[in-house]
């Protein structure tokens, strides 16, 4: 059992494994979220505290400070909604958009 080992090394080109389909499922995707991303509006931002958010229907809304606390929600949004965070500190806040329970959107929001 004291033989020497042999090492062989094997060299395998030209294998491409779901390559073709793996690109389509992405493209396809992040066109889908795009789309959704493209009816989600948020104006005027930067705000004083009073905003609109547009969102599709079926949606809903959370909104969160900086150190994740909720600040507002609606889980049954309109498509347009009017929105007052006037005693809020100032700063930036994220916009979670979930739409039909299964797309979400993120948003920020800086208040002057």
């Amino acid at each position: 059992n004291n033989q020497p080992s042999t090492l062989i090394n094997y060299s395998i080109k030209n294998i491409k494994i779901c390559e073709i389909s793996t690109t389509t499922t992405t493209a396809k995707t992040e066109s889908t979220l795009s789309d959704v991303e493209s009816k989600v509006e948020l104006f005027p931002n930067p705000t004083t505290g009073k905003f609109t958010l547009q969102v599709p229907a079926n949606s809903a809304y959370k909104i969160f400070d900086l150190s994740g606390k909720v600040v507002n929600e609606n889980n049954n949004a309109l498509p347009l909604n009017e929105i007052n965070l006037e005693t809020y500190q100032k700063g930036m806040y994220l916009i979670r958009i979930i739409i039909n329970d299964e797309k979400e959107v993120y948003k920020k929001i800086i208040i002057q």
